[in-house]
């Protein structure tokens, strides 16, 4: 084959190749026709009412979901032990709220802007205690340790 092949003859050639490539498969090699793809009209007025519609909704419903006062509801009054307990619970990222770690972050995001030492994300190691003695003196007691 030279390279002055012209593009009749390549045509030829490329059907003969073709060809004789198929007759080699075992088994032979098989074409599916792949389906059309369906065309799909999007009415973008129709769309753009709709997310203008979800708008407030969506604001709404994020607001709602922090309007509950679980010191109201637990009747924890001014209990220092029984406040700590619910706000470590809050804060733990393991905690059975289902807010994961949204409200470490809401902290951390808060500190870090007094000091820029703290971390941005919690890590795996995260841990949240109540009522401990990190020097061993029982009368120097942290309500939260972080």
């Amino acid at each position: 084959m030279t390279s002055t092949l012209g593009s009749v003859e390549l045509q030829t050639w490329l059907q003969r190749f073709f060809a004789d490539y198929q007759a080699c498969r075992t088994p032979p090699l098989v074409h599916t026709s792949k389906p059309e793809p369906k065309s799909l009209q999007v009415d973008t007025t129709k769309l753009a009412d709709w997310f203008a519609d979800m708008a407030q909704p969506m604001v709404d419903a994020r607001r709602g979901a922090f309007q509950f006062d679980p010191w109201q509801v637990a009747g924890l009054g001014r209990d220092e032990v029984r406040n700590s307990a619910v706000l470590a619970w809050l804060l733990n990222p393991k905690g059975s709220h289902g807010l994961g770690d949204a409200a470490m972050l809401g902290l951390l995001a808060d500190l870090r802007r007094f000091d820029g030492r703290f971390p941005s994300s919690c890590s795996r190691h995260c841990r949240v205690r109540v009522e401990s003695n990190p020097d061993g003196d029982r009368g120097n007691r942290v309500d939260i340790e972080i």
